[in-house]
């Protein structure tokens, strides 16, 4: 079986060896496809020697950790990360700048927040939704509306 993957246009087989015969209708050919994708699996798996009934943990040469957990930020770790915004991005919602600007006075308060939601489990339904917005950079694209490019922002609302 040969396909052309050249073209663009959909190619249709015309003729299926399977198993030393040979198929031309469309109906046979999508029958045997199918099952042989069908049964290929549970062919292969039958082909597996046997597994002994073993506990998998005997090949762990350390014992695992039964928890986690993050370790708590600091504000100074918030006013790094606010001190690398670029101001020249576009956002949605409060001006980067002015985030900026305002980093002496609101690290630490992020940083409680952040902590506090960790230590409780709880995140804000704000911080769990994003708004995605389109950017129109004035090309034309493939498969998008005009003056649409595959460029989107990720924000939360």
């Amino acid at each position: 079986m040969i396909i052309n993957r050249g073209r663009k246009k959909k190619t249709l087989i015309s003729k299926l060896l399977y198993n030393n015969k040979s198929f031309i209708d469309q109906t046979s050919i999508c029958d045997k496809l199918n099952e042989h994708f069908i049964n290929v699996g549970p062919e292969l798996a039958d082909k597996l020697p046997p597994i002994p009934d073993i506990d998998p943990t005997q090949h762990i040469n350390h014992a695992p950790s039964r928890s986690f957990m993050f370790r708590a930020i600091c504000p100074q770790e918030v006013s790094d990360l606010i001190k690398g915004i670029n101001v020249n991005k576009s956002t949605i919602g409060i001006p980067t700048k002015r985030i900026k600007l305002a980093d002496n006075h609101i690290s630490e308060a992020l940083a409680s927040i952040f902590n506090n939601s960790f230590s409780q489990g709880i995140v804000p339904d704000v911080l769990k939704i994003s708004k995605v917005t389109p950017v129109d950079k004035g090309k034309t694209t493939r498969k998008l509306p005009p003056n649409i490019n595959p460029f989107f922002i990720f924000t939360n609302i």
